[in-house]
């Protein structure tokens, strides 16, 4: 095995919601099978196992689901330096890059601003202010018993992150999984509504 073979990993942190950047080589790998990338935040990990089968599997929080993922890529493929992309499977947002590092950083930044454009431009997206929501959401204590159509869950302290497809917004409780859809067309009508209390 020629040491020389490098790559390079990004994945979205399931707690601060940033993408992380790692540099791995061959070595790495000489003394230990598994290899655990923990995010600056400290929030979360990315844990690659080499596999007896001439494969890796990576397992990781989604920080879009809340559920744990695992995926697998061959050996060849994972030090190819070709973009490897992989998503969540329920909300089809990419979550994990593997490739050259300079690549792999492009194809982020891309990802990014895509995912920038589409909340602006998307009908029934366009114009709709998805910090506005998370911060409004945030600032009424969803968890007062006399709203209950605002009510995600029983958590003292909920850690609430965003989620959207197609059809809806999730407002998501970090801590115990539990989630709130918001229809798309019905957004601005629930932030009226909010903005009431």
């Amino acid at each position: 095995m020629s040491i020389d073979k490098k790559t390079a990993v990004a994945y979205m942190c399931s707690s601060c919601g940033e993408y992380s950047f790692f540099s791995l080589n061959a070595f790495v790998f000489s003394g230990s099978r598994k290899q655990k990338l923990e995010c600056s935040c400290k929030g979360s990990q990315l844990e690659i196992t080499k596999n007896t089968t001439k494969t890796f599997k990576l397992d990781m929080d989604c920080p879009i689901c809340m559920e744990k993922h695992a995926f697998t890529v061959s050996q060849s493929q994972f030090w190819s330096g070709e973009p490897l992309i992989f998503s969540c499977p329920f909300y089809e947002a990419n979550i994990l890059f593997i490739g050259e590092a300079d690549r792999i950083e492009q194809c982020v930044t891309e990802y990014i601003n895509e995912e920038l454009q589409q909340i602006k431009n998307e009908s029934p997206a366009k114009g709709m202010d998805l910090e506005l929501l998370y911060n409004t959401c945030k600032s009424i204590h969803l968890l007062d018993k006399e709203k209950d159509c605002f009510q995600i869950c029983s958590c003292e302290e909920p850690d609430l992150t965003l989620a959207y497809n197609d059809c809806d917004i999730y407002i998501i409780c970090k801590s115990c999984h539990k989630c709130k859809p918001i229809p798309l067309d019905e957004v601005d009508n629930f932030l009226k509504t909010l903005e009431n209390k």
